[in-house]
């Protein structure tokens, strides 16, 4: 999978970035509409990164309770990108 260099959630168009993080693999930037993704982890986890930040992303733009639910979260994103994977 190519990570996107933006996605596009309700009415915000998020921009995806790279950056070199000691404490965080990934995380979702809602004051800079950015998901920022880790650069010191394989590609493979890059993307479960990515899916799971734009999960964070999607709960908070429906101002979902379950946006702060980090076991939610990464099951939610794990299938999510079990699911696209299949589609390759």
């Amino acid at each position: 999978m190519n990570i996107p260099k933006q996605v596009n959630v309700i009415d915000s168009v998020i921009a995806v970035e790279f950056a070199t993080m000691v404490r965080e693999l990934g995380y979702a930037d809602y004051d800079n509409d950015k998901i920022i993704i880790s650069e010191n982890v394989t590609e493979s986890k890059k993307e479960e990164i990515f899916y799971h930040e734009l999960t964070h992303w999607i709960l908070f733009k429906m101002g979902s309770k379950l946006e702060c639910n980090e076991d939610f979260v990464s099951m939610f994103a794990s299938l999510l990108n079990q699911a696209m994977k299949s589609t390759e």
